[in-house]
């Protein structure tokens, strides 16, 4: 069953996005201006055979307009797909996140892809070729250059500054072993 979208009345599909997928319904929308915008069920459909697992993470768009999808996936799906600036599926690609999180794109359309569970951030070119990783896979923990530590908390995302500063945001709160 599914709840009711009060601003169009139709369907909202339950146990997909929000609130983790754990199958709880929607909050219920109340009708505030018309902004100009539309609610779109499927707006990125896959081919047939691929499907969205129902945690799609984070969309970003590089320079060409095109579409970046990073979720969480089906074993059988990558965890990255592309669609043209038409809304068409241009191709899916493999990145194994433990649980992916962001996507951002770069000036250079470089993707920065965040790996919550996994520890670590990774810069790609839009081909799939890595060109870095920061963090250490499987391992998570607290940056100490000191130390020679040179560990994430669960990355969530990621922002650059325009002389090339990387800022990561990490974990939700208590992990990190420093006072």
């Amino acid at each position: 069953a599914g709840a009711t979208d009060a601003t169009a009345n139709r369907p909202v599909p339950v146990g997909r996005g929000g609130r983790g997928g754990r199958g709880l319904a929607p909050p219920k929308l109340s009708r505030g201006p018309d902004l100009g915008y539309a609610y779109q069920l499927d707006p990125l459909p896959l081919p047939a055979g691929m499907e969205y697992a129902g945690h799609v993470s984070s969309v970003a768009i590089d320079s060409r307009g095109h579409i970046f999808v990073f979720h969480r996936s089906l074993p059988t799906t990558p965890e990255l797909v592309e669609f043209g600036p038409d809304q068409k599926f241009i191709r899916g690609f493999s990145y194994r996140a433990v649980r992916g999180h962001s996507i951002l794109i770069d000036r250079q359309d470089n993707l920065w892809l965040t790996d919550q569970n996994g520890g670590t951030v990774t810069k790609m070119t839009r081909d799939g070729a890595v060109l870095t990783v920061i963090g250490t896979q499987g391992k998570q923990g607290d940056w100490d250059e000191q130390a020679g530590s040179r560990l994430l908390w669960q990355p969530m995302s990621v922002a650059l500054a325009a002389n090339g500063d990387i800022f990561i945001s990490m974990g939700h709160g208590g992990e990190s072993a420093a006072p």
